[in-house]
């Protein structure tokens, strides 16, 4: 538990926020100036008012799963159909339950989010708002996870639909994002 105290206490640091504010401002001061040298000013203009809408709708969607999280761990509350069940479910490992241990794990994450990371700039640079809106999807939802990881050991799950695994909020971006991005390359092939 005290190890677990010392990361609350760095992620809900001053510091660690301001580290992360100046490091978002970074990205997106170079990617601007890096836009605007490939295009337009015009172009710009409309692209980036795009970007903010995809943005802010990913992040309505990050806050709703981060507060349902919140309401399912910190209450008893479940509710039952015949078809779809809401309580909360505890999942120490990856996708679908599968178990590796500790260190492999965050190094595939961090791994992961580093190359989609690198795919959003490639993506931003030839302006595909498709998949940028795919990856900010993928990106938030594992953020969302992984902050589940840290905070509570596992991640939340709560909610089971007949003949599915337990999902949450942050699993459906992912899916929809890893979605959207394999139907864009079948009709970029075609």
């Amino acid at each position: 538990m005290p190890k677990m105290h010392k990361i609350k206490q760095i992620i809900n640091s001053a510091s660690f926020m301001a580290i992360l504010n100046l490091a978002g401002r970074f990205f997106l001061i170079h990617l601007r100036s890096r836009v605007t040298e490939y295009f337009g000013r015009r172009w710009i203009i409309k692209f980036y008012f795009s970007q903010i809408l995809i943005i802010f709708f990913c992040l309505i969607l990050f806050s709703f799963d981060r507060f349902l999280k919140y309401f399912f761990f910190y209450s008893n509350f479940s509710f039952h159909s015949g078809w779809l069940n809401l309580e909360i479910f505890k999942n120490s490992g990856i996708a679908f339950g599968f178990q590796l241990n500790s260190f492999l794990m965050y190094f595939l994450i961090s791994l992961i989010l580093l190359g989609l990371f690198f795919f959003l700039i490639k993506s931003y640079i030839k302006k595909n708002a498709i998949i940028i809106f795919a990856l900010i999807l993928i990106i938030f939802g594992a953020f969302s996870n992984l902050i589940d990881r840290f905070l509570y050991g596992n991640v939340i799950d709560f909610i089971e639909f007949l003949f599915f695994p337990v999902f949450n909020l942050a699993d459906l971006m992912i899916v929809s994002g890893i979605g959207i991005i394999i139907i864009m390359q079948s009709i970029k092939r075609k």
